[in-house]
């Protein structure tokens, strides 16, 4: 019921993973509905239906997920007596800012976790403009804490952005037990009450992680507003040294340990978008405690999750730095030898349907400076991206099977266009671009420059690089050796600008694929996230098509899996479409049972 209408965001999706605890199964939709299933049946034990706040200002209406607390087992663990409001709960974080606490029993609210229940995220912040902080990744319910980053709007001002603080909440009281604040990381002390973080610093939008036996949490920070320019940056500055940062901090305290950066001066929006991976590894015949971080970049960084030192090889690499004047270009970036950055572009890569079609994107190509890698300066003049934004890799991160040493990944390839628009004192706080009365997302108002992005694609809506534009890949940790690639996804239900309708047939192109995989240990692979409405089953060792179906709507989210009461193994996953994607929109959780 939860469906996206006219004054909704665009970025409107059903991306949550749904989560198997209590007995229950329990999700959250775009507008942080939380519901609580029968896991066997789909019926609904609760539902909490929160007033829906509809604005098209809103950058990303999603709820990736929930997370599930038993305060009684930690509460007798510590004091020997169990807390008599919620036992057990349910937290969610919301597009609006705060931290909620339910009941996983009945979906009210948990009346003794800070005001009845919630936690305002917005505290301490200053002044926060209307949309412009956001939780979209599910709460890290570690121990005996709730810890949460957060999310702002990319490149609308130049300053005033909230701050990245990662916050750590006592998961019964909501009392603040620590926080990280990458402007001074050396205070983990609460903030006094009326004291307010300082502002523009790198936030961390992607799930956390943590290692309980070493007592750690990993944070994936990303860039700080605005992404693509950073002619105001100071290099000296914590907040840059924490830019595109992996970091590891004590669990208990929130003290920094170590931080490995994964992108140098970013300006391409290269945040670090996945949820970090934990597994031992017994590469080279040294068994190591690892943490992989995806990246947009196509870097797969494997590192030792205890001290930050690279597991597999990293080279540092020579980049361009002649670009608009005054920026300080970094000289070089980091590459992985694990990685899946695509290869080079050329004119001879620019693809198309018809003869027309490749010709306006070859036009296009030549017009555009591409230094022949990821790291191109964006320009006035236009520069190609590739590859962009959306990246290598995205929020739906990889999958790893500890015991046979495999990772499973879902790489993406498409090319962007990114132009600079260079404001004036008298344009400053003026749109530069507006489509059909909405405005686009990357003004950066009081800035320099004003940023433009779009993919690379032909007038007819279809990428301008030859397909595939999505695959799968099975690596072994062991060695780091890719042991299959293959193509995912068709073309069926393809929408484009020429063809508005679903297209009615399924080229194995290889395509987009915006969520992530579930490897199971029955050697199976799940994978939905494809723009073409499809669910799959591959078989992990080869990369063998096994079973698909075709849902009602996009399943752009990542699945999970449990056995029921009944001794069956299940797999959910959400089928509610994405809106920047133009994938096929709906409300439904579907689930199938393993015969």
């Amino acid at each position: 019921g939860d469906l996206r209408q006219g004054d909704d965001a665009t970025e409107y999706t059903f991306e949550a993973t749904p989560l198997k605890a209590n007995g229950m199964l329990y999700f959250c939709t775009p507008h942080n509905e939380v519901h609580a299933l029968d896991p066997e049946t789909g019926a609904v034990k609760w539902k909490t239906t929160p007033d829906k706040n509809r604005s098209y200002l809103q950058q990303h209406q999603t709820c990736r997920g929930v997370s599930y607390f038993d305060a009684g087992q930690q509460a007798q663990a510590q004091t020997g007596a169990s807390p008599a409001i919620c036992r057990k709960r349910i937290f969610n974080a919301t597009t609006d800012a705060r931290l909620l606490a339910l009941d996983a029993d009945t979906g009210k609210a948990c009346a003794d976790f800070g005001d009845n229940g919630v936690v305002n995220l917005r505290a301490n912040m200053g002044e926060v403009r209307p949309h412009a902080l956001m939780q979209t990744a599910a709460p890290l319910v570690a121990g005996n804490l709730v810890i949460v980053g957060g999310s702002v709007m990319d490149n609308g001002f130049n300053s005033g952005n909230p701050s990245g603080v990662i916050r750590a909440y006592d998961a019964v009281s909501g009392r603040l037990v620590w926080n990280f604040d990458p402007a001074n990381p050396d205070n983990t002390t609460p903030v006094a009450e009326g004291a307010t973080y300082p502002q523009d610093t790198p936030v961390a939008w992607a799930t956390l992680s943590a290692d309980l036996k070493n007592g750690l949490v990993y944070v994936p920070f990303g860039n700080a507003s605005p992404d693509e320019v950073g002619l105001e940056r100071d290099p000296a500055s914590n907040t840059e040294k924490f830019r595109d940062a992996l970091v590891a901090l004590d669990l208990k305290t929130g003290a920094f340990k170590w931080r490995y950066q994964s992108s140098n001066h970013d300006l391409w929006d290269r945040d670090n978008p996945s949820q970090p991976s934990l597994v031992d590894i017994n590469y080279q015949g040294k068994l190591q405690p690892a943490v992989i971080l995806p990246t947009k970049t196509g870097n797969l960084f494997v590192l030792n999750r205890l001290t930050g030192e690279p597991v597999y090889p990293v080279e540092q690499v020579k980049v361009s730095t002649d670009g608009i004047k005054g920026e300080q270009y970094a000289a070089t970036q980091p590459v992985s030898s694990l990685n899946f950055i695509p290869q080079p572009l050329t004119e001879k890569s620019m693809w198309g349907i018809t003869p027309f079609d490749q010709m306006v994107c070859r036009t296009t190509f030549r017009e555009l400076r591409y230094d022949g890698n990821p790291w191109t300066p964006p320009t006035e003049k236009g520069s190609l991206i590739f590859p962009g934004n959306i990246g290598v890799f995205n929020w739906g991160s990889v999958a790893v099977d500890p015991q046979r040493q495999m990772l499973i990944a879902a790489p993406v390839r498409l090319a962007y266009k990114y132009n600079l628009i260079r404001r004036t004192p008298e344009t400053e706080t003026q749109r530069t671009f507006t489509k059909d009365g909405t405005p686009y997302w990357n003004e950066n108002f009081h800035g320099d420059y004003a940023i433009h992005i779009q993919q690379m694609a032909s007038g007819l809506g279809i990428p301008c690089i030859a397909p595939p534009w999505g695959r799968m890949v099975g690596v072994d940790l062991t060695t780091g050796k890719t042991e299959w690639l293959r193509r995912v996804g068709t073309t069926k239900n393809l929408k484009t600008s020429f063809l508005p309708g679903r297209f009615p047939l399924g080229f194995p192109m290889g395509m987009v694929a915006h969520g992530g995989p579930l490897l199971t240990a029955g050697d199976l692979v799940f994978h939905g996230a494809t723009a073409d409405n499809f669910f799959r089953a591959y078989d992990s060792t080869t990369g063998e098509l096994l079973w698909q179906t075709e849902l009602s709507a996009g399943a752009q989210a990542t699945p999970s899996t449990f056995m029921g009461k009944d001794g069956k193994q299940y797999v959910v996953i959400a089928a509610g479409g994405h809106g920047s994607l133009g994938t096929t929109a709906g409300d439904s959780v579907v689930a199938f049972r393993l015969k």
